[in-house]
């Protein structure tokens, strides 16, 4: 701030030369252009240079301005990702009452703000609040001989805590089967989930069919092909995740 001299202050009539310094000193602290000055020269915002994609947040517990990654996602703060599986899911041909693994091979079509990474047939999400979509396909099956058959039921596993925010089917839901080598027509299979994980969590797609059920082979259907290399097919799995917060 430029150093003024005024009457008042001085208490009688400036001279000369204490009017011309006034002007001077003006002079030298005036503001032609903001060319050469930087944001971190404010008093109330951080020097601390940002990084490329950063923006100004300001920090109460500061009291100033400083540069912060945003948060990604758009559309309201909601980050996306969709897995499809990257491989034909086997045949169920055994039945367990247990939570079984099933082969997806997942992989990432989208995940513009890196929400999701996938290893075969697991994959993980950071902390935060998910919505998942869940489409297995549609289900087929043949049973070679006469007797009760019972479709597979599914699940979402959060396999480091062994817990199932979510799943498909009924556990005692059956057919009857009146004659040797039927085939039926299944549901599809398609679910949500809606959960909040506070630490890095990894999920597979688990089944498991009731151990009284006679032989029953079942099928995912749907393949499609591979139009990224036309070279191989596609079972019909696909996820979408949001992440809300």
């Amino acid at each position: 701030m430029a150093t003024i001299v005024t009457r008042s202050g001085k208490g009688s009539p400036l001279n000369h030369a204490e009017g011309d310094a006034n002007f001077t000193n003006l002079n030298n602290d005036k503001l032609e252009n903001i060319n050469n000055e930087n944001l971190g020269d404010l008093a109330n915002v951080s020097s601390t240079a940002p990084s490329d994609g950063q923006v100004l947040t300001y920090s109460t517990s500061n009291t100033r301005w400083e540069p912060q990654t945003a948060s990604g996602g758009g559309g309201g703060g909601i980050s996306r990702a969709v897995l499809q599986s990257g491989a034909l899911a086997a045949q169920i041909s055994a039945t367990t009452n247990t939570w079984t693994q099933q082969a997806w091979a997942w992989e990432k079509l989208k995940d513009d703000d890196s929400i999701v990474t996938t290893s075969s047939n697991t994959f993980t999400l950071g902390s935060g609040t998910y919505l998942l979509d869940i489409n297995l396909g549609n289900l087929s099956a043949f049973a070679p001989s006469s007797g009760t058959a019972y479709w597979p039921t599914y699940a979402l596993r959060n396999s480091t805590d062994s817990s199932y925010p979510w799943g498909w089917g009924d556990y005692s839901h059956s057919l009857s089967v009146t004659q040797s080598n039927f085939y039926a027509v299944g549901p599809t299979v398609t679910f949500k989930a809606y959960f909040q994980i506070f630490s890095s969590k990894t999920f597979d797609i688990v089944y498991k069919q009731n151990t009284s059920s006679a032989g029953f082979y079942v099928q995912h259907k749907g393949n499609n092909p591979d139009w990224d290399n036309n070279t191989a097919t596609r079972s019909p799995g696909w996820i979408v995740i949001e992440k809300l917060a």
